[in-house]
């Protein structure tokens, strides 16, 4: 999607100074959970960070471009799918008032500003995210027990995307000097960055309670790629710790590409497993070995999360066309909880068993509003509630063990605010 007009925040110095810098493209990036299944949107401010390919003459004038991440707003969690071309979606028209949900809603703290999110929570509570300072800057920010710290990385354009029970952080940023992209991980203010074979760059998404961290690997020429675009796909990828060379997690047969989104802590990854023409959800043993995840029959899945018990939750496209969200046991056996009176539905993640996730209902003033859900063992779904004066909100990620749901808060402009859920066993 060409968007010759857009511009976002390049940070300079140590994360928090930005300078303007116009972007040529948007590519789908490292997150997207669905190629080829219709056009990109841009998203609101706070639900998604916005990935811009920039061309760029590298220093040697050996690279054409350089991929950066502009931090316009946090990196939640893979985009949702969209209809497969040829296909209409339809949204279903919101149904009575849910009853009181059985999760209690909490803002966390911010830097001084106006918005934030949060987008991965440990075993043990622990929060990572973004939050604006008094400027109005995004920075990196770790909550722990009630107080926000902003992560120090020493890199700019910074975006956690995951944390673990003993405060170790991973993510993503910019090296100000070369402009790289680079994956980071952090831990008690010391920053390593991650191994990456020459010409790629590591695109960590998780990390689970033993340190193993899991994401993929993107080529550093074209950026995080689409397989249906031409460019280089992404490799699925695991460090077995910060300082370890990345491993390969193989694509299904036949496939170009692949990439991990959630890791537990016996080992086991998922993902998706990128065709030409379809994504596959999968899940990758303590061996590395990958299986397919049952669909719902449209040919595009993903699987975001994983518990400590081997319960897969993620979202798939039905005949229908519009994703609804998935549970798979430890079986494998998929059960659709559906799209919960919404549509570009996803589950993001588990509490006590439970599936968490977001959806987007039309009001009726018809405008698309988030809608956070919880879908009890039958599927029933459940709103899980804004903080207060706010008519939305989403999931971005859960930890089943504690029953801790992170995420954001939208007000009625779209502008969001980083909050947590707890939820009863």
């Amino acid at each position: 999607m060409s968007t010759p007009n857009a511009v976002f925040t390049l940070g300079h110095g140590d994360d928090n100074v930005t300078r303007r810098l116009p972007a040529v493209r948007l590519s789908r990036g490292p997150g997207r959970a669905y190629a080829g299944a219709g056009r990109d949107r841009p998203r609101e401010l706070g639900e998604a960070m916005l990935t811009g390919v920039v061309d760029l003459a590298h220093r040697r004038g050996v690279r054409r471009s350089v991929l950066y991440l502009g931090v316009v707003a946090a990196l939640a969690t893979p985009p949702a799918a969209r209809a497969v071309a040829g296909q209409t979606q339809r949204t279903d028209p919101p149904g009575p008032a849910a009853a009181a949900a059985p999760c209690t809603p909490a803002a966390l703290p911010m830097l001084g500003g106006g918005q934030g999110n949060a987008v991965a929570v440990s075993s043990n509570g622990l929060v990572v995210g973004y939050a604006e300072d008094s400027g109005g800057t995004p920075q990196p920010v770790l909550w722990q027990s009630g107080q926000a710290a902003r992560l120090s990385t020493g890199l700019v354009n910074v975006s956690p995307t995951g944390v673990n029970s003993r405060g170790e952080v991973v993510g993503t940023g910019v090296e100000s000097a070369s402009l790289d992209l680079v994956g980071w991980h952090w831990s008690g203010g010391k920053t390593t960055l991650l191994k990456a074979p020459a010409g790629t760059v590591a695109m960590p998404s998780a990390i689970s309670d033993t340190g193993l961290i899991v994401g993929a690997l993107a080529s550093d020429d074209d950026g995080a790629a689409n397989p249906t675009s031409g460019e280089a796909p992404e490799r699925a990828a695991s460090w077995a710790s910060m300082n370890a060379p990345a491993k390969i997690l193989p694509a299904l047969a036949g496939d170009v590409g692949a990439h991990a989104y959630g890791v537990n802590k016996n080992g086991i990854a998922v993902g998706n497993s990128q065709a030409s023409d379809h994504f596959t959800p999968v899940v990758w043993d303590a061996g590395g070995h990958v299986s397919a995840l049952p669909g719902l029959g449209g040919g595009f899945g993903i699987a975001r999360a994983v518990d400590d018990a081997g319960v897969v939750v993620g979202d798939a496209v039905p005949a229908s066309g519009d994703p609804e969200a998935v549970t798979w046991d430890v079986g494998h056996h998929p059960k659709s909880h559906g799209k919960a009176k919404g549509r570009n539905t996803q589950a993001t993640g588990l509490v006590h068993g439970r599936a968490v996730g977001q959806t987007q209902v039309r009001g009726a003033d018809g405008v698309d509003r988030p809608r956070a859900v919880l879908w009890d063992a039958a599927g029933t779904d459940t709103t899980l509630p804004p903080l207060s004066g706010d008519p939305g909100a989403g999931v971005n990620a859960a930890a089943d063990s504690s029953g801790v749901a992170a995420g954001f808060s939208s007000d009625a402009h779209g502008a969001r605010r980083p909050m947590t859920w707890t939820c009863a066993s």
